[in-house]
């Protein structure tokens, strides 16, 4: 047993390691510094044959992509952070139950998905109302791109809360921002109590 729980920490090390490894890869990617080809770098290249055949593979997860935007690393982060913990756990304790395991996932997916999500909502759809009292309304580049990641967000408000009826876009921001602020404190009690829960099962 002691020689599978010290395998178990050496592969939660080996795990930490690899998603750091990712981290820097997507960061790369983001970040342009002006006379810094990292494409052509060798280094880069090695980085990318370490992470990208393990990136590849939730490449392919439809929802996972929204227009130009990739949130499959975001996946991929997710479940390397979900192995993660459970050899952590048997490292630790020298054991792991499926309702340690459930508990685990419930907190990963809040943490990479749910809340993230909900913060976006926040972001986008508090941007969209502050432009609402705007007194110049012209629609420039930075408007559009606004009114268009933020109008699924309202339009699911204007759905749940208003159905047919006409709104104003103003107080359909306000009822948006403060759906989603009780949404992302209700998800927040409810994955804690039920991680909390799974965890003492």
């Amino acid at each position: 047993m002691e020689y599978a729980m010290a395998a178990s920490r050496f592969v939660a090390v080996a795990i930490s390691i690899y998603t750091l490894l990712i981290w820097v890869r997507v960061m790369l990617t983001w970040v342009q510094i002006p006379g810094v080809y990292f494409q052509s770098s060798p280094l880069l290249r090695l980085l990318s044959s370490i992470v990208d055949p393990y990136l590849d593979m939730f490449r392919h997860i439809r929802w996972a992509r929204r227009g130009h935007i990739d949130f499959s690393p975001v996946v991929a982060l997710m479940v390397l952070s979900i192995l993660q913990s459970i050899f952590s756990l048997f490292g630790a304790y020298g054991r792991i139950t499926p309702p340690m395991v459930a508990s685990l996932v419930i907190q990963a997916f809040w943490n990479y998905i749910l809340a993230p999500l909900c913060w976006f909502a926040m972001l986008v759809v508090g941007i969209q109302l502050f432009l609402t009292y705007r007194s110049d309304r012209r629609s420039t580049p930075f408007v559009v791109v606004m009114e268009g990641m933020s109008r699924s967000f309202i339009d699911f408000v204007q759905r749940l809360f208003f159905g047919h009826r006409l709104v104003g876009l103003r107080r359909l921001a306000w009822w948006s921002f403060a759906f989603y602020l009780v949404l992302y404190f209700l998800l927040r009690f409810g994955t804690s109590q039920l991680a909390s829960y799974l965890i003492r099962l």
